[in-house]
């Protein structure tokens, strides 16, 4: 049995949600839409931006969250 079924997607981005969304629900987990994931640093190690976006937004908002970049 999956441990969850659901997840918050930080992102402004509509075609990224639904993009998110139809591929998630193939594995029976359904996506929520949180507004964005807030400021980006600027930096050029991809993985820093990525896990700093996460960190923030998971502080913010809590549980199960991802961002895209």
């Amino acid at each position: 049995m999956r441990a969850w079924s659901s997840v918050r997607f930080a992102t402004s981005n509509d075609h990224k949600f639904e993009e998110a969304r139809i591929i998630l629900s193939g594995f029976g987990i359904v996506p929520t839409r949180l507004p964005s994931k807030g400021p980006e640093i600027q930096a050029d190690d991809v993985a820093l931006i990525a896990k700093t976006a996460a960190a923030q937004t998971y502080h913010e908002h809590g549980g199960r969250v991802f961002v895209e970049d």
